[in-house]
């Protein structure tokens, strides 16, 4: 499977629930970043903090432009 992270918010957390469905059957997963190459492997905690802390700054932009620019 081949995703973008960070183009839909959606698309990110099915990718998460999906990760974490697989990782309660004791499923076997590799991630990479970019290209299927042994130096661009990743682990999962490093992908979830990522996906986590996106989602983070995505909240202290929001936050900083309703102080700014007052909610709509």
């Amino acid at each position: 499977m081949e995703c973008d992270l960070f183009k839909d918010e959606e698309d990110d957390a099915k990718l998460k629930k999906l990760i974490n469905e697989l990782i309660n059957i004791d499923a076997n997963i590799k991630l990479f970043d970019g290209e299927v190459a042994k130096n661009k492997e990743v682990s999962i905690e490093y992908l979830m903090n990522r996906i986590d802390r996106f989602k983070e700054i995505q909240r202290q932009n929001q936050a900083l432009d309703d102080l700014m620019y007052g909610e709509d």
